[in-house]
């Protein structure tokens, strides 16, 4: 998905696969959490430091203080 976001630019990606690229975050599986950070560091390259002060930011600090979630989720924010 980040490939794809970076081939047909910003808003392909918004308009489309934000949404469920973000969910990436919430993911049971580690591994996927954890592909998703690395790849969403590539986005932010691409994309630049207003999709991540605007979309990235957010998510990260509400996964990172979601007491609910289990430190594993919070670690794979930091």
């Amino acid at each position: 998905m980040g490939e794809i976001g970076k081939n047909f630019g910003r808003k392909a990606f918004t308009d489309t696969l934000e949404e469920l690229f973000l969910k990436y975050f919430n993911d049971k599986a580690a591994a996927v959490r954890e592909t998703g950070f690395k790849k969403a560091g590539e986005i932010a390259d691409h994309f630049g430091q207003d999709w991540v002060t605007e979309k990235l930011v957010p998510k990260a600090t509400e996964n990172y203080s979601n007491a609910e979630l289990s430190y594993l989720y919070r670690m794979t924010c930091i």
